[in-house]
């Protein structure tokens, strides 16, 4: 069974958090908090805008310089944590929702659908370490499903694990070439690590195959901003 994007009218299978052809969030089931409840620390921002931001303040700061010289990862790392992982208490959890995706886990504690609700719950809630078990419990039993491993592999890149990250995003892209958020963070990935060519190269594909997707509404804007600051280009 599939569901219609709202976005670009696509099809989306019932399990996915992302359309697979635009990128959009189709999340129905796995909502975050409800409004009203205590504000998220990033206000208005999913997981991928989170990535978003962080890419931005990388390309930016470090494109003023050059093309080819990148603050080395030990300094990119301190901004990461900074924007991801402020210094104040985590926000306050939301405990009916908590309580109600916990019952339906206990009802279906290896459910795929369960576990992924709790990895989302805890992900808007900037708990990362607690959202990676139960993405991973998900993918113990659909291994292949390359929406929670991309948010596997974002909860990484919270936690300053880059390798880890990476290793996700293109186990991923094994499973579908042309996922646009795995293609997205991949570059912001090679962006950390000082390769600008692999991180265009990884942004010129999603610009090809998903134009229209938010991902690569931001990747052709941080390319543009990378060309503004780099001399001769």
């Amino acid at each position: 069974m599939s569901r219609k994007c709202s976005e670009c009218g696509g099809a989306v299978p019932d399990n996915a958090n992302f359309c697979p052809k635009c990128g959009a969030s189709v999340r129905a089931e796995n909502e975050p908090a409800e409004k009203g409840d205590a504000p998220q620390l990033v206000a208005s921002m999913n997981k991928f805008n989170l990535i978003y931001l962080v890419a931005l303040i990388a390309i930016v700061i470090t494109a003023i310089y050059s093309y080819r010289y990148f603050i080395p990862v030990s300094q990119t790392k301190s901004s990461v944590k900074a924007e991801q992982i402020p210094a104040e208490q985590p926000p306050v959890l939301n405990q009916k929702r908590l309580n109600e995706l916990q019952g339906r886990l206990k009802k279906n504690p290896h459910g795929i659908t369960e576990n992924v609700a709790m990895g989302n719950f805890y992900f808007d809630n900037s708990r990362f370490d607690e959202a990676l078990l139960y993405y991973q419990d998900a993918l113990k039993h659909d291994p292949n499903n390359a929406d929670v491993i991309v948010d596997a592999g974002v909860c990484f890149f919270n936690l300053t694990n880059l390798d880890k990250a990476k290793e996700y995003f293109n186990k991923a892209l094994q499973l579908n070439p042309n996922h646009p958020n795995a293609l997205y963070n991949l570059g912001v990935i090679y962006a950390q690590s000082g390769d600008m060519e692999a991180m265009l190269n990884e942004w010129n594909k999603l610009i090809e195959v998903a134009p229209e997707s938010g991902p690569a509404k931001t990747a052709r804007q941080m390319i543009e901003q990378v060309k503004k600051n780099t001399p001769g280009k």
